[in-house]
């Protein structure tokens, strides 16, 4: 694995972690909670942002305008059956999400489960790092390459590593400290 494939590696993993956390549910309206939510519309499964405007007036709403108010009905039952614990308040041709307040409990389990999130990111970034040394090593047994250049090699791998790590923490700081906001 070369340098710039392990950072490729690398960078999904980081955006991967990013994506799962913009998913989790703080006690501020996100409209990122709604991309799990598939509903049934003209025979086929469909994220609400492809059949509505999503859009967050307040810290605390969402609300969601179909395009199509023949969908309102089909929008709102996905809603209801869906885990994202919000209940659908319909509105004439809008659906409104108020985004209830965390408890304490709630929050720190939301905390232990993001400090996990990010925990299998740093495994699985460690395993890429382990692939890219196994690659320079091998390409030492081969012979054609000197000791230097390996060395620098392994230094460019454990910098490149040590950046990514130290974005994760700022990362799982951020997210903490939204999470523990009151």
């Amino acid at each position: 694995m070369t340098l710039s494939e392990g950072k490729e590696s690398i960078n999904s993993i980081v955006e991967s972690l990013k994506d799962g956390l913009s998913k989790m549910r703080t006690g501020r309206a996100n409209p990122d909670v709604l991309d799990s939510v598939v509903v049934n519309v003209y025979e086929s499964e469909m994220p609400i942002k492809h059949i509505a405007n999503v859009s967050v007036p307040d810290a605390r709403t969402i609300v969601i305008q179909p395009w199509d108010t023949q969908n309102t009905e089909k929008i709102e039952k996905a809603l209801l059956s869906s885990d994202i614990g919000m209940t659908p308040v319909v509105d004439g041709e809008i659906i409104r999400l108020s985004v209830p307040s965390l408890t304490q409990d709630l929050r720190e389990q939301y905390v232990k489960e993001m400090k996990d999130m990010v925990e299998e990111a740093r495994i699985a970034i460690r395993e890429v790092r382990h692939r890219m040394m196994d690659a320079a090593d091998k390409s030492a047994e081969g012979g054609g390459v000197s000791e230097d250049d390996i060395k620098r090699q392994k230094d460019a791998i454990e910098n490149a590593v040590t950046e990514v790590m130290d974005r994760l923490k700022e990362v799982a700081d951020n997210k903490e400290k939204e999470l523990m906001t009151v």
